[in-house]
């Protein structure tokens, strides 16, 4: 290696190729994970809507906790080439439905 750049980059293959080291280390419901499981979270979020039939191009919506669950969310967006809306949690059902 010549320099630190020219290795491989990015959380995918961070996670691929160093399941076992740290990427969460403190979280409200302190949960603890690895890259490795952070994928593998991930990759199962991916499964479920590719089991519903949604797929690349679509929009999904999600309220989440500020915690570890929106980071799921935005790695298996990215994953399986959704985009996703971020809406905030405390919002009511009808202030999120306008």
């Amino acid at each position: 290696m010549d320099h630190p750049w020219d290795r491989r980059l990015g959380f995918w293959w961070i996670a691929e190729d160093h399941p076992d080291c740290p990427a969460v280390v403190a979280s409200p419901s302190s949960v603890v994970l690895t890259f490795g499981e952070l994928a593998a979270r991930s990759h199962q979020i991916v499964h479920a809507l590719r089991a519903r039939g949604i797929g690349p191009g679509q929009i999904v919506a999600y309220a989440l906790p500020n915690d570890v669950d929106p980071l799921y969310w935005q790695l298996a967006t990215q994953e399986s080439g959704l985009q996703y809306i971020s809406l905030n949690p405390a919002l009511s059902g009808p202030e999120i439905r306008t």
